[in-house]
């Protein structure tokens, strides 16, 4: 176990990659969220899918598979050592160099889109956002579940249509059954009510109430529709930067004040009194600071060097548990390695993955955390993947085992991702046997062509952390630029790929590697130094 694993070394450099891809193609999706919003190509939702289902999850069970490996070279101060050197500092640096160049990237880019053609033209979410009736029609002719939510924010058609202003598209969206009282959200509890009142849309909160809209639901801070007419313009305009739509000050103010109006007119004056009182027991409320910590975007793509510190604290946290507790007998080697492992993994991801999207169907894959404080549920669930990776290398012969039927696991994970659930469970057991078995099959496909070092499959593993660190505010540049133009979006998206990632190489192959940015992303010892080096 003393050798370098290169096809671990090449399959953990190909899940930082894959997030270049990732990014790349959210321009493309037709989901209104990224800071530029182009002309959509319907396969790269399915590629987003495909991706996000079973990236992350690898990249920290391999991260927890090498947090083993240096755990017995090094000891657990020595473990602690490196990884503040090789996760936490890189981490505090782009706080203060990467993370600023993508906000600029995201200021210059925001709203970017090619005006000459449709926005709206891939998804029933984006053509309600931008009010496109024609492209409203379009998707409501094939009869989709119009109470659906997107699987990036979580809102549907509805929502969109409240967040973003479109009386319109309301209007159109109720007469086609969509529920004014359908929950959203990340935990399923806003209401199309709560996006009109809140973001000052007067005539959907109008249009919403004759529909019957729910004026006593409750969203996850405890508060009506009614309650969020206390909140300023400053509180408004953060959250609408979050679901990046657009707030004018003075309709916003109107819708505000109409809003206001039809909802003292139709509440009575008991729940109105009722909900004045319970905002007086405090004054001071804790839980939009909460919500804050955990959904203010403090770490954009670097989250996950964060969430990886508090990874590497539980794992120092087990081991001295274990210092104490009697020992435990070693799993047999099959149990941990072969696909028999799936009857124990699945359940033991399912309660999390249940807790995934709100708590619906709404989404793929885990969540994303870029706050301050991590999701509780989402640190579990990165927690067992990351602890399994270490049971792997722990475990005798398991990581020289681990994967070998990947044809089999493979053939799994196509077969759960093609199938089509019906309710939450189905979905949720759906996505957990997906991840699981595409890691059994990436690990042994992986293991099956790249386990001998290869010269340049050694050069993108080393470069793939610079390369992840330093590509968003590249790509988001990228996007805007291209979206000015007529050209296909599959070739934007394969040009934006390419310009990243041999523009971003070029300089570390030739400059950086050899700087203390080099020595702080992969160690003192360069390829070029050492052919066969070491683990870390």
């Amino acid at each position: 176990m003393n050798e370098r694993r290169h096809d671990l070394d090449a399959l953990r450099a190909g899940a930082m990659l894959l997030g270049i891809v990732l990014h790349a193609a959210l321009a493309y999706t037709g989901i209104p969220i990224w800071p530029t919003v182009d002309d959509a190509w319907p396969p790269f939702m399915e590629i987003n899918n495909i991706i996000h289902g079973f990236r992350m999850p690898l990249f920290f069970l391999l991260s927890g598979f090498f947090t083993a490996m240096i755990w017995k070279r090094r000891g657990l101060g020595g473990l602690l050592i490196h990884r503040v050197k090789r996760i936490l500092l890189p981490l505090a640096v782009g706080m203060f160099t990467i993370i600023p160049l993508t906000w600029v990237a995201i200021i210059i880019s925001d709203g970017g889109g090619n005006e000459d053609g449709p926005k709206s033209s891939d998804s029933l979410w984006a053509a309600a956002a931008f009010g496109d009736l024609e492209e409203m029609d379009r998707f409501l002719a094939e009869k989709p579940d119009v109470n659906a939510q997107d699987p990036f924010m979580r809102q549907t058609a509805l929502g969109w249509a409240c967040n973003t202003g479109q009386p319109q598209a309301v209007a159109k969206l109720l007469e086609a059954g969509a529920d004014p009282n359908q929950r959203y959200g990340n935990e399923a509890k806003d209401t199309a009510l709560h996006s009109a009142v809140f973001f000052g849309r007067g005539e959907c909160t109008a249009l919403l109430i004759e529909a019957g809209a729910d004026q006593t639901a409750r969203n996850p801070t405890g508060e009506r529709p009614v309650d969020l007419l206390k909140h300023d313009l400053d509180v408004v305009q953060y959250f609408a930067g979050m679901l990046k739509v657009p707030v004018e000050p003075q309709a916003w103010k109107e819708g505000r004040e109409r809003a206001k109006q039809l909802l003292e007119t139709t509440e009575s004056l008991a729940s109105a009194n009722a909900s004045q009182a319970a905002p007086a027991e405090s004054n001071f409320n804790l839980e939009p600071l909460i919500a804050g910590l955990f959904l203010l975007p403090v770490f954009h793509h670097l989250w996950f060097l964060w969430h990886l510190c508090w990874l590497v604290l539980g794992f120092a946290l087990v081991r001295l548990a274990f210092k104490v507790l009697p020992r435990l007998p070693a799993l047999p080697t099959w149990l941990v390695a072969s696909p028999v492992a799936l009857v124990w993994m699945v359940p033991l991801i399912l309660p999390f993955q249940l807790q995934m999207h709100g708590r619906s169907m709404a989404g793929w894959g885990p969540d994303t955390s870029i706050g301050l404080l991590p999701f509780p549920h989402l640190l579990v669930y990165e927690f067992i993947f990351f602890m399994a990776g270490a049971l792997i290398y722990l475990t005798p012969k398991a990581s020289e085992r681990f994967g070998n039927l990947w044809w089999l696991t493979g053939a799994l994970a196509i077969g759960a991702y093609l199938m089509e659930p019906t309710t939450h469970l189905q979905s949720a057991l759906q996505q957990t046997v997906y991840v699981w078995s595409g890691i059994f099959a990436a690990v042994g496909l992986c293991r099956s062509v790249l386990a001998k070092e290869r010269y340049w499959v050694r050069q993108i593993s080393e470069a793939s952390y610079w390369l992840y660190l330093t590509h968003l505010p590249v790509v988001m540049i990228l996007q805007h630029f291209f979206a000015q133009t007529n050209l296909d979006p599959i070739l934007k998206f394969s040009l934006i790929t390419l310009i990243t990632t041999v523009g971003l190489y070029l300089p570390w192959q030739y400059i950086f590697k050899r700087t203390i940015v080099g020595r702080l992303l992969i160690g003192r010892v360069s390829s070029e130094q050492r052919p066969n080096g070491s683990a870390g």
